[in-house]
């Protein structure tokens, strides 16, 4: 039964003894139960649940699913889900103490993934993928020849972003479908 999971950036050479990793609940049930009702059990147990919910849970429960869905958007990315054709060599994700990058990986087609997801209420815009795309000069060391950027969306996209970032492939989870946009 593995409780915990190890983690380390998508580029380390050497991920078993990297210095880098970070540790995470493997059972999203626990990772629930250890942010939202063992710190509050005493207010839980004497029927506070609404105030817990509307003080704690509910400020912060979309960035609970957000963190929750990553790993897991990962692994449909790697089962090749949305049929983009990539056969991952590594695949996870990005960070150092200047950027968070939500996939990062290695194709067997000597491509480097680069993708955010974004779990947000409404739509991504313009100014999102340009902060994004400001995050890549921190990675730039890991690039391969061929980089192909990615925007996954809990919402869908604004309208003509599709338009003004023809590289860019958007997934939106609303409707399970992509959108290649991508110009090889």
């Amino acid at each position: 039964m593995k409780l915990i999971r190890r983690e380390v950036p998508a580029t380390e050479a050497n991920p078993g003894k990297s210095k880098k990793g970070l540790f995470f609940l493997n059972d999203y049930f626990m990772n629930f139960w250890f942010q939202f009702v063992f710190p509050y059990q005493v207010e839980l147990e004497t029927g506070q649940t609404q105030r817990i919910y509307e003080k704690i849970v509910k400020p912060r429960f979309n960035e609970f699913v957000a963190q929750t869905c990553k790993p897991i958007i990962r692994q449909l990315l790697q089962l090749d889900f949305f049929n983009l054709g990539f056969g991952f060599e590594r695949l996870g994700s990005y960070w150092d103490r200047h950027v968070e990058i939500d996939i990062f990986g290695y194709t067997n087609r000597n491509h480097t993934v680069i993708g955010e997801i974004k779990w947000t209420k409404s739509p991504v815009s313009e100014r999102e993928i340009l902060v994004s795309q400001a995050k890549h000069r921190f990675i730039e060391p890991y690039l391969k020849n061929n980089v192909v950027q990615l925007f996954i969306s809990k919402n869908g996209f604004e309208k003509e972003v599709a338009k003004k970032f023809p590289q860019i492939i958007f997934i939106d989870l609303r409707e399970w479908r992509t959108s290649k946009n991508k110009s090889e």
